[in-house]
C-alpha cells in the first residue's frame, strides 16, 4: 500500500506516473495547464488542456522525449502506482539496491527548498564555488529576475546553464528560449548539450523551411520544440514575430505564461541604442519588450550592462523585472543589487584564497614599430583631408557627415593600407554619384551606430558601410578650393613625391593603389613578432598567437602576407587559420576545436579573426596571447577580444595583450604618436574595467577628438575616469565583505548538497554498471590512462545496441577521431582533453539511471530488480525500511516539491517506529558488502509480521510531511507577498518623484536640445510612466493572486519505492 491510496487511472497524470502512449511506456517528466483554447466542438466537457511532456523508459524507439495535449491523444492509459514489493518474491544484491536506490533519490528534486540544489552534479564541468552564487541566489527568487554582469570570461553561460538546469530539475521551466548574437547560436546549442544534458533547437530560417517541408506550410516553429535558440538579428524582424502572435496571449500576465525561462546573452545588445543626447529603442529592444513579458523566469548575461546612457539602463531593468524597475526612474542601489550578480577577475584575484592561480594577470605589452615617411605622407594627407572636410561643415547634418567619414578613413588607414584602400574608393565613387537629399544629424548617427554594431564580414566593404557612406555623400558640403591649395602648398614643402595637379582626395587613393598589397611596416613588425614567439630556432614550436582586427579587407591582407613563401621562415601550411562571420558553422566548430587543442596534435598555431569571433567564443585553452592590429574606438569591443583569451580555465600564469606602438618619440601630429595615443587607451581600458560601460563613451570621446584633431586629450585627469576609480576602490571593499559571507554559504550549501545526494563518483559509476547489466548492454571495462603526473583509472565505453547509442554524445574526439575513455570523477577530467567527464545530467548516464527508475513499477514493466534488500548499517538492532516518492501538488498541478522520504520500524524484540533522525542516519550508513543467503532469508521470513506495522509508518511519516510542506508554503507565499507589496509600492512611489521632476524648468529647457525623434521617444516613456502608475495597484492585486496560485497546495501523494532491512554488523 502507498501512504495516500492512488487511483488506478486518473483523468489527466501526474509527475512520475508510467503512462502507455503511442504503444510505448513512458514516465510523465511534467504537466501543466494548456493556454491552448478548447474547442467547443469537441470539448465533450473538457474546460481545459494539459501539455504532458513523456520521457521513454523502453527500447522500442528514439530516445527523444515526446510532449501531447493529454485530453486530445488517443489510446492514453495511465498505469497504476506500484504497491510496497513482497520481499518474499525476490532480494536484490546489495549493489543493486543502491545503485536503484540512488537513482530514485537522484530522480526526485526539492523543488522550493532553495537550500539545495542538483544542477552542479549534472554538468559536464568543474564548476568553481564562485560560480554557484548566481544559483543560489536565483532559487531564492519565486519568479527568477537576474542580470549576470561578471567580467568577460567568468563562465557566465556556466551560471545560466546551472539555473536552467536547476529549474528543470524542478519542473518550473520546460519551455526555454535563448535569444543570442548569430556566431554565438551553435556554440549555446553545444554547451547545452554537452554540459548540461539539455538539447536545444537552433530557429533560423533553414530550419523554418524544414519543419515547412516536414509538417506542412502552418506550422509554428516556436512551438514544435519546448527548447529554442534564435538569433537577436532574425528574431527582431517583424516577419518572425508574428508567429508568436499567433499563440502569445494578448494578456502577458495569463497564468501559466506561454514561456518559462528567457535567457538573453549579450543581453547589453538589446538596450536602447546610445545615440545622441536619448537612447532610441531599436528592433531588438522593441522586440524583445514584446516578448520578455510572456516569461516567467528571465536571465539576461552581459559584462557591460550600461553603456552610458541612464535610460538605456532603465529599460534592460525594465525588461527583466517590471516590478522594480520601469524606464525613465533611477534605480536604487538597493533594488539594483536585489537583481544583478556582477563580479570581475580583479575583484575574485584578491578575495578567493587561491585567486592569483584561478585567475592570471593580464599584462599590457607594446610591439614597438618605426614608421617609414612614405607612410607618414598618407597619414599628413589625411589629416589635411580632415580638417577642410570639418571646416568646411556649417550645419549639424554637415558636420555628423564630415566627422563620420573622416573618422572612418582614419581607423581604415590605422588598421590596413588593404582597409584603407577599399573604404576611400567606396567614398570616392559615393561623392561622384551622390544625388544631394535632405537628411539630418539623427539620421546620421543611427547610420553610423548600425554600422559600429555590426561585424565587418565583407571582402571588400560592407553594404551597411556603402549604405552611409551613401548618406554622408549626400550631406557633405564642398571642400574650399582656396583652403586646399594652401594645404596642397605646404605637402609641396614637406615631400619630393608630389604631384601638384592632384586634389588631396587624388593624392591619397594614389598612393593607397600603390601601396596596398605590399606589407606596411606594422606588418612587417607583426610577422616579425610570430616569428619571435612560435619559430624563434626556425621551426615551430607548441606556442600559439591570435591577431585580431576589426576588418575583413584586413584580414585578409594579413593573412596573403602572412602565408606567402619567404626564405628563411618555415612552411606555413596549415599553420595560419582565418576566423571570420562568413564561416559556415562547421568550419567555425573546427578551427576553435583544432586551436584549442594539443598543439602537438593539430598544426594551427596562428589564428587571425574579425570581431565576429570576438562574443562568447573561447580560445583560452591553446593561447594566452593576444594582438589588436588596430585598436577599437568602442572600448567594449576591445574588452570582448581580450576576453576570448583572459577567462576562466586559463592554465598560463599571465595573459598577455599586445598592442603597437612607435619605438621613437614622435610629433604629435604623427602615425606613430596615434598608434602610442592608442597603446595609452588601450592601457586606460584596463585600469578602468571595473566600470567601463559607463565610461567607455567619455573614452570614445577622448579618442575621437584626438584622430579628428580637436583640442587636446586628457586620459589621465578626466574627472569622471578619476571618480570611477576612486568608486571602484569603495566598492570593492564593499563587495569584499558581502562576497565572504555568500562564498561560505554557498560552499555550506554544496556541502550540504553532497551529503543529501551521496553524489559520488563511486555512486554513480555503480548505477551505470547496474542499469547497463540488467539490460543486457555491455559492462564499462576499466583501464589506466597514463599521464605526466602518474596513471588514473578510466573505462572504455563499447558499442551499445539500440537506441542506447545514441546517448554517447561528446564521448568522440573529433579531432583525432576516436571514442575517448570515460571517467565519473571531475577531478580526473579537469583540465584534460584525453577523458570524457560522464555527470548525471550527460545523456548517457540520464538513460542509466531512468532504466532503473523504471523497476519502481514492477509488474507494469518487465521486472528486474525486486525493489528489496537485506544490507549491514550502523543499527543496535535490526530494523526494516520503507522508501516512499512522496510528491506536493500545486493548485495547478504542478509539482511542488518531491522527496524520497524512509519510514521504519524495529524488526526484533522491541517494537515501535523508529524516529526520522535515527531513521536517515540508519539508511546513510548501509553499505553495499553482500550477505550471506541465510541471514537474508532470516529477514525475509519477518515480512508477514512487519508488513502491517511498517505501512502505518508510511502513513504517519505522510502525514507529517503534509503538514510540514504546507507550512512552509504557507510561510514562503507569506514573505514573497509581503516583499512583492513593498516592491511595487516603492515603485509607484519612485514613479511619482520622477513625474513630479518632470514637470520644472531645467527638464523643459533640456528637452528643447532633443531633436524630433528623441522627442518623440522621450514623450513616449512619459505615457508609459503614466500609465505604469495607473496600472500600478491593479498589477499588486495580479501578482499576489498569481504568487497566492503558485503556492496553494492541492495534495500531498505518496507513492511506494523500496523496502530494505538494516541489520547490525555483526549479524553473520
Amino acid at each position: 500500500m502507498t501512504v495516500i491510496e492512488s487511483q488506478s487511472a486518473v483523468a489527466v497524470p501526474e509527475q512520475g506516473n508510467l503512462v502507455l502512449v503511442r504503444d510505448r511506456y513512458w514516465v510523465v517528466e511534467s504537466v501543466r495547464p494548456s493556454t491552448r483554447p478548447v474547442d467547443p466542438l469537441s470539448a465533450n466537457g473538457l474546460t481545459q488542456h494539459h501539455m504532458v511532456n513523456l520521457v521513454p523508459i523502453d527500447d522500442k524507439g528514439g530516445s527523444a522525449p515526446l510532449s501531447v495535449f493529454w485530453e486530445t491523444e488517443p489510446g492514453t492509459e495511465v498505469r497504476p502506482q506500484a504497491e510496497l514489493p513482497d520481499p518474499r518474491e525476490g532480494v536484490d544484491e546489495a549493489d543493486t539496491f543502491a545503485a536503484f536506490l540512488d537513482a530514485a533519490r537522484w530522480g526526485a528534486i526539492a523543488s522550493t527548498d532553495p537550500r539545495a540544489f542538483q544542477s552542479p552534479f549534472r554538468a559536464g564541468i568543474e564548476i568553481e564555488d564562485y560560480q554557484l552564487l548566481p544559483l543560489v541566489e536565483a532559487l531564492r527568487m519565486p519568479r527568477v529576475s537576474l542580470l549576470i554582469a561578471d567580467d568577460v570570461g567568468l563562465g557566465k553561460t556556466v551560471e545560466a546553464g546551472l539555473i536552467a538546469q536547476e529549474l528543470v530539475l524542478r519542473n518550473q521551466a520546460q519551455k526555454i528560449l535563448v535569444v543570442c548574437p548569430p556566431s554565438l547560436c551553435r556554440k549555446w546549442q553545444r554547451e547545452m548539450r554537452e554540459q548540461f544534458g539539455l538539447s536545444f533547437q537552433i530557429v533560423d530560417t533553414e530550419h523554418v523551411h524544414r519543419l515547412r517541408r516536414e509538417r506542412g506550410v502552418g506550422v509554428n516553429p516556436f512551438r514544435a520544440h519546448p527548447r529554442l535558440i534564435v538569433s537577436m538579428e532574425w528574431v527582431k524582424f517583424e516577419s518572425q514575430m508574428r508567429w508568436f502572435d499567433e499563440f502569445l496571449p494578448p494578456d502577458p500576465n495569463t497564468y501559466p505564461r506561454a514561456f518559462d525561462l528567457l535567457i538573453v546573452d549579450e543581453a547589453h545588445q538589446i538596450a536602447p541604442s546610445a545615440v545622441g543626447r536619448y537612447a532610441k529603442e531599436s528592433l531588438r529592444t522593441q522586440a524583445m519588450r514584446r516578448l520578455a513579458p510572456h516569461f516567467e523566469h528571465r536571465l539576461f548575461l552581459t559584462a557591460t550592462p550600461h553603456n552610458g546612457y541612464p535610460e538605456s539602463f532603465q529599460t534592460l531593468l525594465e525588461m527583466l523585472d517590471p516590478n522594480r524597475f520601469t524606464k525613465g526612474v533611477q534605480p536604487s542601489e538597493r533594488e539594483r543589487d536585489a537583481v544583478m550578480v556582477r563580479r570581475l577577475k580583479s575583484h575574485l584575484r584578491t578575495m578567493l584564497p587561491d585567486g592569483d592561480s584561478r585567475f592570471p594577470k593580464r599584462e599590457i605589452h607594446a610591439i614597438e614599430v618605426e614608421f617609414p615617411p612614405e607612410e607618414q605622407e598618407l597619414f599628413d594627407l589625411l589629416d589635411d583631408y580632415t580638417a577642410l572636410r570639418m571646416g568646411a561643415a556649417n550645419t549639424p547634418a554637415e558636420r555628423a557627415a564630415s566627422r563620420f567619414v573622416t573618422l572612418l578613413l582614419k581607423k581604415r588607414l590605422l588598421s590596413s593600407p588593404a582597409a584603407f584602400k577599399h573604404t576611400l574608393d567606396q567614398h570616392i565613387k559615393t561623392l561622384n554619384t551622390a544625388a544631394h537629399r535632405r537628411t539630418n544629424e539623427r539620421a546620421l548617427q543611427e547610420a553610423e551606430a548600425a554600422l559600429e554594431d555590426e561585424a565587418d564580414d565583407s571582402d571588400v566593404v560592407s553594404e551597411q558601410e556603402q549604405e552611409v557612406l551613401a548618406l554622408a555623400a549626400a550631406a557633405l558640403p564642398d571642400i574650399e578650393r582656396e583652403r586646399e591649395e594652401v594645404l596642397l602648398a605646404r605637402m609641396r614643402a614637406r615631400t619630393m613625391h608630389f604631384d601638384a595637379a592632384q586634389t588631396i582626395l587624388d593624392q591619397m587613393k594614389a598612393r593607397a593603389d600603390e601601396r596596398w598589397r605590399r606589407a606596411d611596416a606594422k606588418t612587417k613588425r607583426l610577422v616579425d613578432w610570430i616569428g619571435e614567439i612560435c619559430f624563434p630556432d626556425g621551426d615551430w614550436n607548441d606556442e600559439r598567437v591570435i591577431v585580431f582586427t576589426e576588418y575583413r579587407a584586413t584580414l585578409n591582407y594579413l593573412d596573403e602576407i602572412l602565408t606567402a613563401p619567404h626564405p628563411g621562415r618555415p612552411a606555413m601550411d596549415g599553420r595560419v587559420e582565418v576566423f571570420h562571420g562568413s564561416l559556415d558553422a562547421d568550419e567555425r566548430e573546427r578551427i576553435i576545436r583544432e586551436f584549442n587543442y594539443n598543439p602537438r596534435k593539430t598544426k594551427v598555431r596562428v589564428l587571425l579573426a574579425t570581431d565576429a569571433a570576438s562574443e562568447g567564443i573561447d580560445l583560452h585553452l591553446g593561447c594566452h596571447r593576444l594582438v589588436h592590429v588596430e585598436v577599437p574606438f568602442n572600448p567594449n569591443r576591445m574588452e570582448q577580444r581580450n576576453g576570448r583569451v583572459d577567462r576562466h580555465g586559463q592554465k598560463s600564469d599571465s595573459v598577455d595583450i599586445f598592442h603597437f606602438a612607435s619605438s621613437t618619440d614622435e610629433e604629435e601630429r604623427s602615425l606613430g604618436y596615434d598608434h602610442t595615443f592608442l597603446l595609452r587607451v588601450a592601457e586606460k581600458v584596463d585600469d578602468i574595467r571595473d566600470d567601463l560601460g559607463s565610461v567607455s563613451a567619455v573614452l570614445a570621446e577622448q579618442i575621437e577628438a584626438r584622430m579628428l584633431r580637436k583640442g587636446t586629450e586628457n586620459l589621465e585627469h578626466d574627472d569622471l575616469i578619476a571618480a570611477k576609480r576612486d568608486q571602484a576602490r569603495v566598492d570593492l571593499e564593499r563587495i569584499r565583505q558581502q562576497f565572504s559571507a555568500d562564498i561560505e554559504r554557498v560552499r555550506e550549501q554544496f556541502r550540504t548538497s553532497v551529503e543529501e545526494l551521496d553524489l559520488t563518483p563511486e555512486s554513480v559509476q555503480r548505477a551505470v554498471q547496474v542499469a547497463l547489466r540488467i539490460e543486457g548492454q555491455p559492462q564499462l571495462r576499466e583501464t589506466v590512462l597514463n599521464r605526466s603526473g602518474g596513471s588514473v583509472r578510466v573505462y572504455e565505453v563499447e558499442d551499445l545496441s539500440g537506441t542506447w547509442g545514441e546517448t554517447l554524445v561528446g564521448l568522440q574526439n573529433e579531432v583525432e577521431d576516436y571514442r575517448l575513455p570515460v571517467t565519473f570523477d571531475p577531478d580526473v577530467a579537469h583540465g584534460h582533453q584525453d577523458v570524457a567527464y560522464l555527470h548525471v545530467g550527460h545523456p548517457f548516464v540520464a538513460r542509466c539511471l531512468r532504466t532503473l527508475r523504471a523497476q519502481v513499477w514492477g509488474a507494469a514493466v518487465a521486472r528486474k530488480i525486486n525493489r528489496v534488500a537485506v544490507r549491514h548499517a550502523d543499527v543496535d538492532e535490526p530494523v526494516v525500511v520503507a522508501h516512499a516518492r512522496v510528491v506536493v501538488n500545486g493548485a495547478d498541478g504542478s509539482t511542488l516539491d518531491e522527496v524520497i522520504e524512509p519510514a521504519a520500524v524495529r524488526v526484533g524484540g522491541r517494537q515501535g517506529r523508529l524516529n526520522v533522525g535515527d531513521t536517515r542516519a540508519a539508511v546513510a550508513s548501509a553499505d553495499v558488502e553482500p550477505l550471506p543467503d541465510h541471514v537474508r532469508a532470516r529477514f525475509v521470513d519477518q515480512w508477514e509480521r512487519v508488513q502491517q506495522p511498517l505501512q502505518e509508518a508510511l502513513r504517519v511519516r505522510g502525514d507529517e510531511i503534509r503538514e510540514q510542506r504546507s507550512r512552509a508554503m504557507d510561510a514562503k507565499r507569506d514573505a514573497e507577498e509581503k516583499r512583492l507589496r513593498g516592491t511595487l509600492s516603492d515603485l509607484k512611489d519612485s514613479i511619482e518623484r520622477r513625474l513630479e521632476e518632470l514637470e520644472n524648468s531645467e527638464v523643459l529647457l533640456q528637452l528643447s536640445l532633443f531633436d524630433g525623434d528623441e522627442r518623440k521617444q522621450f514623450d513616449a516613456d512619459v505615457r508609459a510612466l503614466r500609465d505604469r502608475i495607473r496600472r500600478i495597484d491593479d498589477d499588486i492585486e495580479k501578482e499576489v493572486g498569481i504568487l497566492r496560485r503558485r503556492y496553494e497546495v492541492r495534495d500531498v501523494k505518496g507513492f511506494a519505492v523500496a523496502v530494505e532491512f538494516l541489520v547490525p554488523r555483526e549479524e553473520h
